[in-house]
Parts: structure tokens; sequence; C-alpha cells
């Protein structure tokens, strides 16, 4: 597939939010990475013959994404009981995204519980096959979908001005449009939505976009719209990003806050894994080398 396929495919879609009233079509878990690894488990899960419709859980209990989804973003085991309300958000908001982009089809809810299915294969492979094909996904969708809202002007005059004065009336135009056409209701909500829309633009246009609420200092970079990044929040209080936040209590101070530097090497482990299973039609599993990174090394 190539960008020109990729264009032509949400070319064929009107993703015009005044019609169809959805405010989760992106949302606070949709970043690149997150949206790549998704994508990549649903791959996974067809692959070695999941039935289908699934549902969000059925992805995130899959052997494949319970083994990555720990070592690749240090998250906590996804068996534990006090993880189902973070793995149901981290799995369904791209899953969500997906379907809104018409690459996954929501099937109903059964059960309280949202039944998705595969729309087009190919796009969702060449979004899993690596994080810059999601970076390139993410990026023309959200323009594709601002463009057809009405709402794209405004993001470009901010692009051009880059002022605070301009962020603040990008900001407020882009929150009443929320609360005037979907389901979101206050300012806060649709804050926590807009950084997701703002900040790939930013970074593909080699702009500032927002950090904390705030103009960024400078032009918006790569790692700052990945998902995997510390919570400054769980920054604070020495929290790690492998221990859910009902399990956590304040540790002492670890000498392995280094080890975030290591993320760009399990990132390229791991677009290694996804090239050798899609291609070369090799099992060959990251694991036991990022186990040894972010575990023995600090033990």
């Amino acid at each position: 597939m190539t960008s020109n396929i990729l264009q032509r495919f949400l070319d064929e879609h009107d993703y015009d939010i005044r019609k169809t009233g959805n405010g989760r079509w992106i949302d606070q878990k949709c970043a690149l990475d997150a949206v790549c690894f998704v994508a990549d488990c649903i791959v996974d899960y067809i692959q070695n013959s999941g039935k289908q419709p699934f549902q969000s859980p059925d992805i995130w209990h899959s052997e494949y994404a319970i083994e990555n989804v720990q070592h690749l973003f240090g998250k906590p085991d996804p068996t534990i009981r006090t993880t189902l309300d973070e793995y149901n958000k981290f799995f369904r908001q791209p899953m969500k995204m997906l379907a809104a982009a018409g690459v996954l089809r929501e099937n109903g809810v059964v059960r309280n519980t949202i039944q998705f299915s595969v729309e087009n294969m190919d796009v969702l492979e060449y979004i899993a096959l690596r994080e810059r094909n999601s970076f390139e996904f993410l990026c023309l969708y959200i323009e594709k979908t601002l463009k057809d809202s009405g709402l794209w002007d405004s993001f470009e005059t901010f692009f051009e001005l880059q002022t605070k004065a301009s962020l603040q009336e990008l900001k407020t135009k882009f929150s009443d449009f929320c609360i005037k056409y979907t389901p979101i209701n206050t300012d806060v909500e649709a804050n926590r939505i807009f950084i997701k829309v703002l900040n790939p633009l930013a970074c593909k246009l080699h702009k500032k976009g927002v950090e904390k609420g705030r103009l960024s200092r400078s032009m918006i970079t790569y790692d700052k719209i990945m998902y995997n990044q510390t919570n400054w929040r769980d920054d604070a209080v020495g929290k790690d990003k492998n221990v859910a936040r009902g399990d956590f209590n304040p540790q002492p101070d670890s000498d392995c806050s280094w080890i975030d530097n290591s993320l760009s090497f399990v990132v390229s482990i791991f677009s290694l894994h996804r090239f050798n299973r899609r291609f070369n039609k090799s099992d060959f599993l990251i694991g036991q080398s990022i186990f040894f990174i972010k575990f023995h090394i600090c033990s």
C-alpha cells in the first residue's frame, strides 16, 4: 500500500462530525504507537483464526497482546483484575477510532460490550506494520475529518500565526464545536481530545502545538506524540508504568529511571519482529530481549 492508496481510502469516506455526531472519532489513547500496536494485535488475532465479530477483551486477552503490551509499553499484567479499566480504554479507544475511519466496523453491542469486525484488512495491516505508517494514517485521517467537518481553516490559521491568542481561539472553537455536535459536554473533555488532534499535525508540519494546555515553547517533535512516555502525574509520585494505579504505593527513588532511554531500542526490535512475522513468516519474539532490558539490569 502507498500513501496515494491510503489517501484514496480516506477520500471514499465522509467523516463530517456534524453528520455522525461521533465525539470519539479520536481519543486520548489514540497515539501513533498505541494505534500501531492495537492494529497489530488485531491482525495477529485474525491471522490466528480469531472469530469475528470480536470485542476489545478478545484482543488484549490474546497471548500475543499479553506478552508484548507489557514488554513494549511497560504496562501491568492484563490478567490482573485491577487493570481491567485501563486495558479496556487502551484497546477500545483506538478500535473505536479505527471503526470511525472505516478500517474496522462496529457491529452493535452485546452485554454492554461493543462488537467489532475488520472492514479493510489492507489498511489495518498497513497501520500495523510500523509506527511511521500509523503516524501517516493518523495525520491524513485527522486532516480529512477536520476538512469534512469545516474545522480545517481554523487549524491552518493557528499553524500560520503560532501565537498564544490563536491557540486559545482554536481551543475555544474546537470545544464549542464538540459540545454542539457531539455528546461531549464540557471544555475539559474536549481539551483532552484536542491535543490528540493538534499535535500530530503540528509534528508533521514542524510547528508548535500544545503542551500541558499551553502553547509549546518549540515545535512538536515525534517523541512528544508517542503514548509510550511516562505520565507527568505518575512522574510526580514515582509510579512505574507497569503498576496499575489502583495497586500503586509510593516507593523510594529507583536507579533505573534511565531505562526509558532504551525505548527506541525496544521499538526497533518490535518493528523488526512485526516485519519478520508479516513477510518472512518468522515468529521471532522480542520478549526475552526486552525482559532483560527492563527487569534484569535493574534487579
